[in-house]
C-alpha cells in the first residue's frame, strides 16, 4: 500500500493538536463552544451621569490562522481511481476537507479496535448480515456538501457507493482502493437514497473493515459527490475540492499551499482556527 505521508514530526504534532477532534466538549460550559452558537451581549456600566451606551457585541466562532508547513504538498485529484497520492482520502481527510463513512478508535499497537468501537460518520449506523455477504449502511441525513462550484445537496447513498465503487473499478490507479479488504470490492449497491450496501465475497469478510475504512490518522477514505461530477465534468470535478468536513478550501496549489476556511455550523465539530493554511516547505 502506497501512503504518501511524508510530514516532519514535529509537523505532524502540531498538526495532531490542530486538527483533531478541536472542539472538546467538557462539563466546563465555558469551554464549550456550540456549531450554532448565536451572538451574544456584554452589558457596559455606565458612570452616573453619562449616557447609556448600546450592548457590544462579543464575537462568536472560530478565529485566527494555523500556518503547517510540510515537505510534499500533492495537487488536488479528486477522483479515487486517480488520487495515487491520497489528497481525498489522506491529505484531506486528516485536514478535515473530506469525511469517511465510519472512524476506528486509535488503540496501542498490537491490540485491534473491536467493531463495536466504530465510530458513525457519513452514516448513522450500519448491518452485517449474518452470513457475513454484506454490511447494510444507514447514511445520515443533513449533511451537505461544500458550495462554492454550485449546489450539490446533501449527501447520499449514491454518493458513497458511487465513491467506493470508482475506487476499486478495472484500471484505477488511486490509492483509496488499495487500502480496502480485498474481500470488500465487490460492488456496493444503492437500496435508497439513505441506504448504501457494501457487498463481500464468499469467504471475504474481514473483521478490520472499519480500520482499513477510517481511521483516526493515516487510513482514511474521503466521500466525493456524484452530483457534482455528473455536473461539473470529470476535469473540473477533478480540481473543485467539495467535501463535507469542518474546513473548506479556498484555494489548493499543488506544491505551494493549501488554503481552507472554517465551516460556518458545521454538522459536526467547530474548528479550532478560522483559517488553515497547509505550505510545502522546501
Amino acid at each position: 500500500m502506497n501512503i504518501p505521508w511524508r510530514f516532519t514530526w514535529a509537523a505532524v504534532l502540531v498538526l495532531a493538536g490542530v486538527l483533531g477532534l478541536v472542539v472538546a466538549c467538557g462539563e466546563d460550559e465555558d469551554e464549550v463552544v456550540a456549531p450554532a452558537a448565536t451572538a451574544t451581549s456584554r452589558a457596559v456600566v455606565a458612570e452616573p451621569t453619562a449616557v447609556q451606551p448600546t450592548a457590544v457585541p462579543v464575537e462568536t466562532g472560530p478565529t485566527g490562522e494555523a500556518t503547517i508547513g510540510i515537505t510534499v504538498l500533492p495537487p488536488l485529484v479528486q477522483l479515487q481511481s486517480q488520487d495515487a497520492a491520497g489528497t481525498v482520502g489522506s491529505y484531506g481527510v486528516f485536514w478535515n476537507v473530506y469525511e469517511g463513512i465510519v472512524s476506528a478508535k486509535q488503540t496501542s499497537a498490537p491490540v485491534i479496535p473491536p467493531q463495536d468501537e466504530y465510530v458513525p460518520i457519513l452514516v448513522e449506523s450500519w448491518d452485517i448480515a449474518s452470513d457475513l455477504r454484506k454490511i447494510t449502511f444507514k447514511v445520515r441525513e443533513g449533511v451537505p456538501w461544500h458550495t462554492g462550484y454550485g449546489d450539490f445537496g446533501d449527501v447520499t447513498a449514491t454518493d458513497i457507493a458511487w465513491t467506493y465503487n470508482n475506487s476499486f473499478e478495472e484500471g484505477s490507479t488511486g490509492n483509496a482502493g488499495e487500502q480496502l479488504p480485498p474481500g470488500h470490492k465487490v460492488g456496493w449497491d444503492v437500496l435508497d437514497e439513505r441506504t448504501a450496501v457494501m457487498n463481500v465475497a464468499e469467504d471475504g469478510f474481514d473483521p478490520v473493515w472499519g480500520v482499513l475504512n477510517g481511521s483516526n490518522f493515516m487510513e482514511a477514505f474521503g466521500m466525493v459527490s456524484k452530483k457534482a461530477y455528473d455536473e461539473l465534468g470529470k476535469d473540473k470535478f477533478l480540481t473543485s475540492p467539495i467535501g463535507t468536513g469542518p474546513f473548506q478550501v479556498r484555494e489548493w496549489v499543488g506544491h505551494d499551499e493549501m488554503i481552507a476556511e472554517a465551516v460556518a455550523n458545521h454538522w459536526r465539530i467547530v474548528p479550532g482556527v478560522k483559517t488553515l493554511r497547509i505550505v510545502e516547505m522546501p
